[in-house]
């Protein structure tokens, strides 16, 4: 989903009861409507954002680089949201690397956590097999 947002930027800020430090960690930004937010893409090849503004679903995320996605699901700070279609044993990937493989299809803005992939890392039960999907680092 593409991004062209039209009008002012307006900052609502939290309920008044967090620390003011924080204050602008739980503002909530608003464009013609929906809720946006933003996330971090840590590589080109991602196909997972890092969610920095927590906003409902139904809202909006954007990378620095113009990149959008619409939320499907709410998503703590800090988690994955998926930035594409990513059916079932798809590699999901972070940093530029392979972080693991999708256990059910999980659809562009939803949240990616243990309910839907599962690690390939430091698995004893894959020692000594590199699977063909696995990048050059990813067997280790």
């Amino acid at each position: 989903m593409g991004c062209l947002w039209y009008g002012p930027v307006t900052v609502t800020p939290g309920s008044g009861d967090e620390d003011p430090k924080r204050a602008a960690d739980t503002a909530e930004l608003r464009v013609n409507g929906p809720s946006v937010g933003r996330m971090l893409i840590l590589a080109a090849a991602d196909n997972v954002g890092v969610v920095v503004d927590v906003v409902p679903t139904g809202g909006l995320l954007r990378a620095s680089s113009g990149q959008c996605v619409e939320l499907r699901d709410d998503i703590p700070r800090g988690h994955k949201v998926a930035l594409e279609h990513l059916p079932r044993g798809a590699a999901v990937r972070k940093y530029g690397e392979i972080i693991g493989l999708t256990t059910s299809e999980v659809r562009e803005g939803q949240h990616v956590h243990v309910h839907n992939t599962e690690s390939q890392r430091l698995r004893g039960d894959l020692a000594g097999k590199t699977p063909a999907h696995l990048g050059a680092n990813d067997g280790e």
